[in-house]
């Protein structure tokens, strides 16, 4: 059991050191002005050519959760290089009912377009982008 636990504190001190490597280039930046929660983050890969760009959209159904911190996967690729991510806030069903959270995401006013679209950063490769939902 004691080994159990070396290894599960080794895995968490490890994914911790990766969280904390990820700081966004761009933060909290406004994709509308309907509601403070309406940001996002960016994370720029230090690379010379214009890298993939991963849009993360965080869990909680449409209740809870944060765009801070990135998972470690995409902290992980974001560090390495080669990965650019955007991180966005929505609003929650309190605030916003639904289908308004995820309108929020997907319309030409909302994150994914705007953190796509509107942030002038030559970086990145808009011309495939993945979501991801965590």
């Amino acid at each position: 059991m004691k080994d159990v636990w070396s290894l599960v504190l080794t895995l968490w001190l490890a994914a911790q050191a990766v969280l904390q490597a990820a700081t966004p280039d761009l933060k909290d930046v406004a994709y509308d002005d309907e509601d403070e929660a309406q940001r996002l983050d960016v994370y720029l890969a230090k690379s010379e050519k214009p890298a993939p760009v991963m849009v993360y959209i965080h869990g909680g159904a449409w209740r809870a959760g944060s765009k801070n911190p990135i998972p470690a996967f995409l902290a992980e690729a974001h560090a390495e290089g080669w990965l650019a991510v955007v991180s966005e806030e929505y609003r929650f069903t309190d605030v916003a009912p639904h289908p308004q959270e995820a309108l929020d995401e997907i319309t030409k006013k909302g994150a994914t377009h705007f953190g796509l679209f509107n942030v002038d950063m030559p970086s990145l490769n808009r011309s495939k982008p993945s979501r991801v939902n965590y």
